[in-house]
């Protein structure tokens, strides 16, 4: 996958959580205005077992879709993104290229969030560039967002890309299982456009 693919492709999911950014911004001051969130009395498994089990399943779904769907030839149409709801910084993003023998990994570095030809202004902490890093992505965000390239798993084998990009959102990015994790993709729309523990049935 060519590196101006990948940087159109980084950019034009930046334009779209802007505007959205924007719109959710507005519509939750006014929520704050008026809810008041109660504390739970009784505390929840919220280590990173607990939310890889509660998400694999409906990620896992959704890669082997995208295998299963569309023209290979058409690399800039089989992506995933998961993206924390709350700005343009956190998301990671996996797209099949080399007609699906291949896989490119990427982890939010901050490197698209100023315009083109702006300054730079963003970037991740290094304890998430190191958690990142133990997941086997680079550290060089020099020239966009970190990234892994790896073969392409037989779709049995889906679960491992799964719980990479979910172990990324979790120990880099802060999610959680109360998180909402919306998911952009061009072939897989109809599997709905936020994670849902419903979206599998439960694995015994």
């Amino acid at each position: 996958m060519g590196s101006e693919k990948r940087i159109a492709f980084s950019r034009w999911y930046v334009r779209v959580v802007q505007r959205r950014l924007r719109r959710a911004l507005l519509a939750l001051a006014v929520a704050l205005a008026f809810v008041v969130a109660p504390r739970s009395a009784v505390a929840e498994d919220d280590s990173l077992g607990a939310f890889l089990s509660a998400y694999r399943c409906p990620v896992t779904l959704r890669l082997a879709a995208i295998h299963a769907r569309g023209d290979r030839k058409r690399e800039d149409q089989r992506f995933l993104i998961l993206a924390l709801g709350q700005g343009e910084t956190d998301y990671v993003q996996c797209e099949f290229f080399d007609k699906d023998r291949q896989m490119m990994c990427e982890a939010a570095s901050g490197y698209y969030y100023a315009p083109k030809g702006a300054p730079r202004t963003v970037y991740l902490p290094a304890d998430s560039v190191a958690a990142l890093a133990k997941l086997g992505f680079s550290t060089d965000d020099s020239h966009g967002n970190f990234q892994r390239v790896m073969t392409t798993p037989s779709p049995s084998d889906f679960s491992t890309v799964a719980d990479l990009l979910l172990s990324a959102l979790y120990q880099s990015y802060g999610a959680r299982l109360k998180s909402k994790i919306e998911v952009h993709s061009a072939l897989v729309g109809d599997l709905g456009a936020v994670l849902k523990v419903t979206d599998c049935p439960p694995i015994s």
